[in-house]
């Protein structure tokens, strides 16, 4: 799902022409240890969705990777990737399903259906045994035990909760409320914190308008959360607010029209996409600026997603909605020339590593 909840709807239209998977033949032979995985959510109802996969020992691109392996497609508007040591987790949004695959091979572990939901959206693991799932339409969040395949329990949020985040004792949740479609609603446009024992709400932070995601910072302890603002405003810019985890405050806002973010690994970097392409902050500054680092080629491409690996940086391009993606990756070093770039599948939405 975009940026702009409003997108949603009129991609439905592009239906048409957008080009389906076909299925191919189990033929890849060896994988390496390590590499990405690229999450491609597909268009609404066109059952696209695929996973990527790209090996850094060979240095190859494999697309569909999970219907080759598990001769099956992926789903439906797959809307988050998460791994776990030797399990991978993918959020099956339409088909209320979570996936869970072998991080080395691909091959498929279990799936697990949400019965009770209505559109899961985003995950956090919690432990060994649980996870978190945040839920759209249901506005709420679930516990789901991926040992035994099943729901434990779900705790209600403000409306159409996205990102969910988790540190020491306590559980983040960005209620969005969709765009303009639930701003008007109680709790719409903030970050609910939970006690992770007792489950009950001990802060609200306000303020934040179609928030949509939130990334912890572990070794600063700060939370970074990203709100778009409404779309009925055309000319207000969301931004990326600081949050102190010790102290639950606070600390710091950027304002900009900013798109998904990454950290560097010593999480003293802030990357995140915006019109023109990725600015960084400096976080280690205390009056730290928006700096841009990468310029976009082609202004009428879509940055979808962004991550940081070894001084590199990935770029998940979803060009035009209609076309099959791809992804950019620059060298921290020489950020003015694209050093690699492959195509994946349509709407490259997440890039994960292992």
């Amino acid at each position: 799902m975009r940026i702009n909840h409003l997108i949603f709807l009129p991609l439905i239209l592009f239906i048409a022409c957008v080009e389906t998977p076909t299925p191919q033949k189990n033929n890849i032979g060896e994988l390496g240890e390590h590499g990405a995985y690229i999450l491609c959510e597909g268009l609404y109802g066109q059952n696209n969705s695929t996973l990527s996969r790209y090996d850094f020992t060979f240095q190859k691109i494999y697309n569909n990777i999970f219907q080759t392996i598990n001769d099956k497609y992926l789903g439906d508007t797959a809307n988050d990737i998460v791994i776990k040591g030797d399990t991978t987790f993918i959020v099956i949004s339409t088909l209320k399903m979570i996936i869970l695959i072998e991080t080395k091979t691909g091959k498929l572990i279990t799936e697990i259906v949400l019965k009770e939901a209505k559109y899961p959206r985003k995950l956090a693991i919690l432990n060994d045994s649980l996870l978190l799932v945040t839920d759209l339409y249901s506005h709420c969040f679930w516990f789901v035990n991926y040992i035994k395949s099943e729901v434990v329990y779900m705790v209600p949020t403000g409306p159409a909760p996205e990102g969910i985040a988790i540190f020491d004792n306590y559980i983040f949740v960005a209620n969005s409320g969709f765009g303009d479609y639930l701003a008007n609603e109680p709790k719409a446009g903030t970050i609910s914190v939970f006690d992770i024992q007792s489950l009950n709400k001990i802060k609200v932070f306000t303020g934040l308008p179609n928030i949509i995601e939130l990334k912890i910072a572990k070794n600063s302890e700060k939370l970074y959360a990203r709100y778009n603002n409404l779309p009925k405003f055309k000319d207000s810019l969301g931004g990326i607010v600081e949050i102190d985890l010790k102290r639950l405050t606070e600390t710091r806002r950027w304002v900009d029209r900013a798109g998904q973010m990454a950290f560097n690994s010593n999480d003293d970097t802030l990357f995140y996409l915006c019109d023109s392409g990725v600015k960084l902050i400096d976080l280690n500054k205390n009056n730290s600026v928006q700096e841009l680092i990468i310029k976009k080629s082609k202004q009428t491409d879509y940055w979808y997603s962004i991550a940081f690996h070894e001084n590199f940086i990935w770029v998940g391009n979803a060009k035009d909605y209609q076309s099959h993606g791809e992804i950019l990756i620059y060298d921290l070093k020489n950020p003015d020339n694209l050093k690699e770039k492959f195509k994946v599948g349509l709407n490259p939405n997440t890039i994960v590593f292992f």
